[in-house]
């Protein structure tokens, strides 16, 4: 659909990512191999413009389609995501058809919260008609066309109010007097030994870094953003923490902010130069950026200061399969 719609594709930024949970059906998709099955009720011109028929009999996805898609193994349930690791942030369109009817309900309204931080604003979402209840998705607008019924995700039906960080001074409300008849009680003496107690220690607020992890696990990225960037802006004699820095650069990477995010990864380094995980980062978002070799040069870096990074060993392979070298 994408090559057809778009003649200029070339001069298009265009990254699709397809997830399952089983890993044996993730590598025949990873393969692109069909039988004359999987074509009985596709359009004629289908097979011949994208695929290319095999000495067994099967047929081959063209090339020029296969590079247009990355797969990831994700459990929809259990898994972190949106995430710039597995490539489910910032996205346009998400389809997921079938999916949500095998779920409970409390599994289905935490998969499509999930699903909507993982879109932009004025990002779609599409569903089978058997999972297009309105009542499931109140995050989104549903948007009819002419054969099926979208939802779109929007501001104004996704904003969630941001967890307070400061002191909110309570409402004071008028108590009307009631009268009693309370029993006649001689005073007695106060009780010295109470008053010379130590007082009872307030509650500390939770600090910037707290609050915004928080938000972070929530997948509210702009929020958690928001309060790291208010806390850097404070004038201080310390340098910022790394762990700040840290999650600064993972909640603009996951709203699609690649640049911001590359900023605050390199001041993270700068920070801890040998913590593996910002090198690692670096090489994700140079990734995205289409910089392969300052990819590749970050992920040698992680894999030194940390030779068991699996995640980094993999990103190498993958990278050298982009650039057909087995």
């Amino acid at each position: 659909m994408v090559h057809q719609l778009l003649p200029d594709l070339q001069d298009w930024d265009v990254t699709i990512t397809a997830s399952d949970i089983n890993a044996h059906f993730l590598r025949k998709a990873v393969a692109g191999l069909y039988g004359e099955w999987s074509f009985h009720n596709a359009p004629a011109w289908l097979k011949p413009r994208y695929f290319e028929r095999c000495a067994d009999g099967r047929y081959a996805i063209a090339p020029k389609i296969k590079k247009l898609v990355r797969f990831a193994c994700l459990n929809m349930v259990e898994d972190v995501y949106p995430s710039l690791a597995t490539n489910t942030n910032a996205m346009d369109v998400i389809l997921c058809r079938n999916v949500l009817m095998y779920f409970t309900p409390r599994q289905v309204a935490k998969v499509i919260g999930n699903l909507s931080h993982a879109l932009v604003d004025g990002g779609w979402l599409a569903v089978s008609p058997t999972e297009a209840s309105q009542a499931l998705y109140p995050q989104f607008s549903a948007v009819n066309f002419s054969e099926a019924i979208l939802f779109q995700k929007n501001s104004a039906s996704s904003h969630v109010q941001p967890i307070l960080l400061a002191t909110t001074p309570v409402p004071q409300f008028s108590v009307p007097a009631v009268e009693t008849s309370l029993p006649n009680i001689a005073p007695t003496a106060p009780d010295l030994a109470a008053w010379q107690q130590e007082p009872v220690a307030a509650e500390p607020l939770p600090s910037p870094l707290a609050g915004a992890q928080t938000l972070f696990e929530q997948g509210r990225y702009e929020e958690a953003a928001a309060t790291l960037l208010a806390a850097l802006a404070i004038p201080t004699q310390r340098s910022p923490e790394p762990a700040l820095l840290r999650l600064l650069a993972h909640a603009l990477a996951n709203q699609g902010r690649l640049a911001d995010a590359l900023a605050w990864c390199e001041r993270w380094i700068a920070a801890d130069k040998l913590d593996p995980a910002g090198h690692y980062l670096r090489a994700i978002i140079l990734q995205e950026r289409r910089d392969p070799e300052q990819a590749r040069f970050s992920l040698q870096r992680a894999v030194y200061l940390q030779a068991d990074f699996v995640l980094a060993h993999f990103s190498l392979g993958h990278l050298a399969r982009s650039r057909e070298d087995p």
